[in-house]
């Protein structure tokens, strides 16, 4: 028995492989210098990609052009606190000091801070 094949059938190449869906490279990315306590309310110390400064952010807030979520804290009071940001759908955890260029111990040696009316905001506990 013999089996012609059609000519009109299209050819595929034999390493065609269904692309990986986009990996969340820009929340990957994200620093974490820290985390505050501004009047009962958290604020984040972040470094996005392509940013030349550290920012304050909160949950809820966006970075890089809009492109990645802050989107929540886990174990807050823990002494190792977990930023979650998601981009692409995806969840990013990064752990505070993660992806810094300082040692994460370097950057909580200051026992506060302070704002740019020169008020001090304490710095979130060591456990």
């Amino acid at each position: 028995m013999l089996i012609h094949q059609s000519e009109n059938l299209p050819q595929t190449a034999k390493n065609d492989y269904p692309s990986l869906a986009p990996q969340p490279e820009l929340a990957q990315g994200v620093a974490i210098a820290g985390i505050i306590d501004v009047g009962g309310a958290p604020k984040i110390i972040v470094k996005a990609p392509g940013e030349r400064v550290s920012r304050y952010v909160q949950v809820g807030d966006y970075l890089s052009n809009g492109q990645v979520l802050v989107k929540r804290i886990e174990k807050y009071q823990s002494p190792s606190p977990v930023v979650v940001l998601e981009e692409l759908g995806q969840e990013v955890y990064k752990e505070v000091g993660e992806g810094m260029a300082q040692e994460p111990s370097k950057l909580t040696q200051q026992p506060s801070l302070t704002n740019g009316a020169g008020e001090t905001m304490a710095m979130m506990p060591q456990l």
